[in-house]
């Protein structure tokens, strides 16, 4: 085709409208798959199924798998985000199948929670754990620590943010380390194994003694899984900016 003839055709107002088309389905679609595009939060309840984690007053996977699902539904009712679960409720999953359930799932951030306990019946609280220094994810997951540690604070509950390092003795023992959040020197040791094997932010809450009869009074209940769903809620909503 001769230059001439070109441009002529490219004057032609059918060609003109049909190249606009074209440009405005392309950009539209690209805008479309960007703003599409929701959040995915992966949500692990620690334990499931006969693996009923720690056993107290109330075993650790009753309580956890009953805040999941409750915040689960804020989450998906939310609109901004897509919810994966590391495992179906009432089933037992290990670590490694955790872990490759979250990366095929694409999740953007983890939160596995957890419940802790003790023969000392007396100790109770929240401890909320982040990345450990050295790791890249550090950061945002520090972040999303204190999000978390804003959203529970109370007159009457106080939780901590900290660091969870494993110091071994030998080949079928160790002593778990926990240090605070401001402590950032590089103690060359392992932290959790799902922290260890996942390439996101994760964070991971003991929210409560299931040793202890004022955590379960105040938190295993109906009541108190809801409004523990609704504080890590709000807490993922101020990590990630969302006013509404």
């Amino acid at each position: 085709m001769k230059r001439n003839q070109l441009i002529e055709n490219l004057k032609d107002p059918m060609i003109i409208i049909l190249a606009a088309l074209l440009i405005f389905l392309t950009c539209g679609t690209a805008i479309s798959g960007c703003r599409g595009r929701k959040t995915v939060i992966a949500l692990d309840a620690a334990f499931g199924g006969e693996d009923t984690g720690y056993q107290g007053i109330i075993n650790e996977a009753d309580f956890t798998e009953s805040v999941v699902e409750k915040l689960a539904v804020l989450l998906t009712d939310d609109g901004h985000f897509d919810v994966v679960l590391t495992h179906d409720a009432s089933t037992s999953a290990t670590v490694e199948d955790r872990v490759n359930k979250i990366k095929q799932d694409g999740a953007d951030i983890v939160l596995s929670i957890h419940a802790t306990g003790t023969p000392d019946a007396t100790r109770n609280g929240q401890q909320i754990y982040a990345d450990i220094p050295t790791k890249t994810t550090h950061d945002a997951s520090l972040k999303l620590a204190n999000c978390i540690h804003d959203a529970f604070t109370s007159d009457t509950w106080t939780p901590s943010v900290n660091y969870l390092y494993y110091q071994p003795f030998d080949d079928d023992s160790y002593q778990i380390e926990t240090v605070a959040s401001d402590d950032t020197n590089d103690y060359q040791l392992e932290t959790w194994d799902m922290m260890e094997k996942c390439d996101v932010p994760v964070v991971i809450c003991n929210q409560i003694y299931v040793t202890n009869q004022t955590d379960i009074d105040t938190w295993a209940n109906e009541a108190g899984y809801q409004k523990a769903a609704d504080a890590y809620y709000q807490a993922i909503k101020k990590y990630y900016g969302i006013e509404k």
